[in-house]
């Protein structure tokens, strides 16, 4: 349902749906690996279907200003008409084309540390260490979903991660075992002797996960293995950011 057109989903003799279709799918496939999340979201099937049967898309500089340029292409390639969209996925990526190099200035490099995202100010405060682009993607959407957009920062160290948090401390702090240099309990401890540090829920994502204690429950923390369910981190965050609430 992520990828598919509207005349598809109305298609309930097999008639309407042409290559026009497939481009319409192969532009929502697009614009995810652009911007990391699908074109539409809901709550189940039929509320994605709804999205793509009537609702505008999203540009993609809504979700990556850099890639401004591109915005046209993808209004025409996401147009609900088929009539109305590109001949061929051919001619959808000689639009993109041209729409780059028509720039005057080039794409900033892809950065090797994932972007931090800024929020409202009375979001929540949400600190990770991840140093996979697409696990950290993955874990940004599930903080969207159950936080209503916290105000993240993301790490690929974790001795920049427990500095910021020196500075001003998060309410809840994801730390995937992997993307540690130095053992994950250690940087649980650094944080937890910081002011603020006591009152942080720290969820880790652990790359073994065999039963036996790991002596970071003494610390206050919740483990969650690897892979993870993007719904149980969902409800695991939402339930950090009412455990983690100051009193009134």
């Amino acid at each position: 349902p992520s990828y598919m057109p509207p005349e598809q989903a109305r298609d309930t003799d097999g008639t309407k749906t042409t290559a026009a279709s497939d481009l319409y799918a192969f532009a929502c496939t697009a614009f995810e690996l652009l911007t990391g999340r699908p074109v539409f979201e809901g709550a189940d099937v039929y509320e994605v279907l709804r999205a793509h049967l009537g609702d505008p898309p999203p540009t993609i500089s809504m979700l990556r200003p850099d890639l401004g340029m591109f915005d046209a292409a993808f209004a025409r390639a996401l147009a609900k008409s088929p009539e109305y969209r590109h001949e061929s996925v051919l001619a959808f990526l000689d639009e993109l084309d041209v729409a780059y190099k028509r720039e005057t200035t080039s794409i900033p490099p892809r950065s090797a540390r994932p972007r931090s995202r800024p929020s409202k100010a009375d979001a929540i405060r949400v600190f990770m260490l991840e140093t996979d682009e697409a696990l950290a993607r993955q874990l940004t959407r599930a903080a969207d979903r159950a936080l209503d957009v916290p105000a993240l920062e993301i790490f690929t160290a974790s001795s920049d991660l427990v500095a910021a948090f020196d500075r001003a401390p998060a309410r809840i702090v994801i730390l995937d075992e992997d993307a540690s240099a130095s053992p994950i309990s250690s940087v649980v401890f650094a944080l937890r002797q910081l002011p603020g540090g006591g009152d942080t829920q720290i969820i880790v994502l652990s790359r073994q996960w065999d039963g036996k204690p790991s002596g970071l429950s003494e610390l206050g923390v919740r483990e969650l293995p690897k892979p993870f369910n993007t719904h149980v981190v969902e409800s695991v965050l939402r339930k950090a950011a009412t455990s983690s609430l100051p009193p009134p």
